[in-house]
């Protein structure tokens, strides 16, 4: 049981507060409210509010910050959520916090707190790959395991977790691997749940949450802007080059293999770190990058492009060099 008083739910939308007419047909991310999720977890469970409390050990204290598409999330949107979640775990009375987003970008926002929160506390993202109107729904269990991870002490000082499909996931390493099914995340997995109850096997090594180098109090939106490009046989990566100089502050570049590509791209990606930041990852979801090509330049290691474009620009956003920004890679 917690020894605070309160866990705090803060809702974007997605699929998890979705509803359709029949099944998923015609259904619309954030439809229902985080309100009615509540109500239909304590159906489901045969208890009142009160006694859901009860169960938990904590008061349960819901936001709705939008009630969005995860494809809608963008700087702005993050640096408000981080600031309402920052805001919840500074009372002493918050146990925990809670946020409910879309799948398709979760990888992202989650990983984004786990950079810049820098509460011990838990912070717990949770989800669904179906409706609460479509048969065989994911998102009231999901939503119950998110509340008992958010209660229990073995989630803090464990950077920002996913709970989805009865697995325990680490922001840091998540990423979704399938459109539709219900277990279309992997990567991250640190532990699972056992008939409600969190079975914690790994913890986390690198440098997260209380231990960051980032500062939100130094942001504003929007965040300095950096383009993925992706590798390809062929790639016209050269094509971009003019406008990337231009109107972007990075680069991060998703490569074949471990950080691969063709001589014409390795040049065009030279000349542009002459004038801005150049990360090499891998469009392999498995894997660190490493190699001669990738050595020129910013390894993410084994960061995934999009998470790499979060980490690149809140180093940016911080004013840090080059090396130091080199570093940050090499710890987070």
């Amino acid at each position: 049981m917690c020894a605070r008083q309160e866990i705090v739910v803060i809702a974007l939308g997605g699929t998890i507060l979705g509803r359709g007419k029949r099944g998923c047909e015609g259904y619309v991310s954030g439809a229902m409210g985080v309100e009615s999720l509540t109500k239909e977890l304590c159906v489901m469970l045969g208890l009142k509010r009160a006694e859901l409390e009860q169960r938990l050990g904590a008061k349960i204290t819901l936001l709705s910050l939008a009630s969005i598409d995860s494809a809608e999330i963008d700087s702005r949107i993050l640096l408000e959520l981080a600031r309402a979640v920052q805001k919840a775990l500074q009372n002493k009375r918050v146990c925990g916090v809670v946020v409910l987003q879309g799948t398709d970008t979760l990888e992202e926002s989650s990983f984004f707190l786990h950079l810049l929160s820098t509460s011990k506390k838990p912070i717990i993202f949770s989800a669904a790959m179906r409706p609460n109107s479509a048969l065989g729904s994911d998102g009231v269990r999901n939503f119950y395991h998110a509340l008992i991870l958010a209660t229990c002490p073995k989630s803090a000082k464990n950077g920002v977790l996913i709970v989805l499909n009865d697995l325990i996931l680490s922001a840091r390493d998540v990423i979704k691997s399938h459109t539709l099914a219900v277990n279309a995340f992997e990567r991250g997995y640190i532990g699972y749940m056992l008939e409600h109850t969190p079975q914690f096997l790994y913890k986390l090594r690198q440098i997260h949450t209380y231990k960051t180098p980032f500062s939100l109090e130094q942001l504003c939106a929007p965040l300095p802007k950096v383009a993925i490009l992706y590798g390809y046989q062929g790639d016209c990566v050269g094509d971009f080059a003019k406008v990337l100089k231009r109107e972007y502050k990075g680069v991060v570049y998703a490569g074949l293999g471990a950080g691969n590509c063709s001589a014409r791209a390795l040049q065009t990606l030279s000349d542009l770190s002459e004038k801005i930041p150049v990360v090499i990852s891998s469009r392999i979801q498995q894997g660190a990058v490493s190699g001669a090509v990738a050595r020129r330049f910013i390894t993410a290691g084994n960061i995934s492009a999009p998470k790499a474009r979060i980490l690149l620009q809140l180093a940016l956003a911080h004013n840090f060099t080059h090396k130091e920004i080199a570093q940050i890679f090499r710890q987070i």
